[in-house]
């Protein structure tokens, strides 16, 4: 359930971030003076150039957060043998 709810607020944080930068990103090599139809192509076509980054790094924002659950995962494994190493030499 945390795993999940980290995922969920990082894609959120992912696509507000890439949706602020490519925003920026199309508006500063939008010149002033294009026609309106032009600009509402262009406004979509960042939309949609949006959307697919977003989607993008939201898989690797799940993909890194699922690594760095594997490998803590693997870390209490190892600690958990060796607490039951030391328990079984100590009983014999």
């Amino acid at each position: 359930m945390i795993v999940e709810t980290v995922k969920l607020v990082g894609q959120v944080a992912v696509g507000i971030g890439v949706g602020a930068v490519t925003k920026t990103f199309i508006q500063s090599i939008t010149p002033e003076n294009v026609a309106k139809f032009t600009k509402v192509a262009i406004v979509v076509g960042g939309w949609f150039i949006g959307g697919v980054l977003t989607i993008q790094a939201s898989k690797k924002w799940n993909s890194d957060v699922d690594s760095i659950v594997t490998f803590a995962k693997k870390i209490k494994n190892i600690k958990n043998q060796k607490v039951e190493e030391k328990t079984e030499t100590e009983a014999e």
